[in-house]
């Protein structure tokens, strides 16, 4: 059975299909109005990365879900994962002053004692894991999917080597997310410039 999560990616995805079936550009063809394209080609991509940043936080918060549910134990959950929900709480806790620390204190041990030791359990906080994520991009749904235990997800869900390989070389590289204004891929550390041509759901 499908996750909510899930459910929610693919009805986007038709929303964004639905959009580009305005597309006056035949199949194949030049672009015949080549302002109209280019608004619409933008807005198919900032749409769709804002359904896949909703499903991206949407399956972490059912995955928080079923750990409060269940009977787990902290020494239960991936390490990784008890250090980035613990981290929240630890940095506010630095950067306060030492007389206010005392209920900052008492907070963290009540809500994340039992990652670390054995203590009463409480639940996890989906937002405290996400904390770190903008938009998202394959390193952050690599990093995602560490902190769950699934150390290569693109290995997981992909058969063919190239697809696997083209996933990893994307995980790798910096680009700047696309914007409604932008609609480009930049390179941050090679300042290239990438676009995709090949397809009618094309950054041009």
């Amino acid at each position: 059975m499908p996750s909510d999560a899930l459910r929610s990616l693919l009805s986007g995805i038709e929303e964004v299909l639905d959009l580009q079936r305005a597309n006056p550009t035949p199949p194949g063809g030049l672009p015949e109005r080549p302002r109209v394209v280019r608004a619409i080609n933008r807005a198919s991509v900032v749409l769709l990365s804002s359904h896949l940043e909703r499903y991206l936080r949407g399956l972490n918060e059912e995955a928080v879900g079923v750990v409060n549910a269940a009977p787990i134990g902290g020494s239960d959950l991936p390490e990784i994962l008890r250090l980035q929900h613990s981290k929240t709480l630890i940095d506010e806790l630095a950067e306060a002053q030492w007389v206010n620390r005392a209920a900052m204190l008492s907070q963290l041990v009540a809500t994340d004692g039992w990652l670390w030791a054995s203590s009463p359990k409480a639940n996890l906080e989906h937002d405290r894991l996400l904390r770190w994520m903008k938009s998202p991009s394959p390193e952050r749904a690599l990093r995602l999917f560490q902190l769950w235990g699934v150390s290569d997800i693109f290995s997981a869900i992909t058969r063919e080597p190239h697809t696997n390989q083209r996933m990893h070389g994307l995980a790798t590289q910096k680009w700047r997310a696309p914007t409604a204004t932008g609609g480009v891929l930049w390179d941050e550390e090679s300042g290239l410039r990438r676009s995709s041509s090949a397809r009618r759901f094309a950054w041009c």
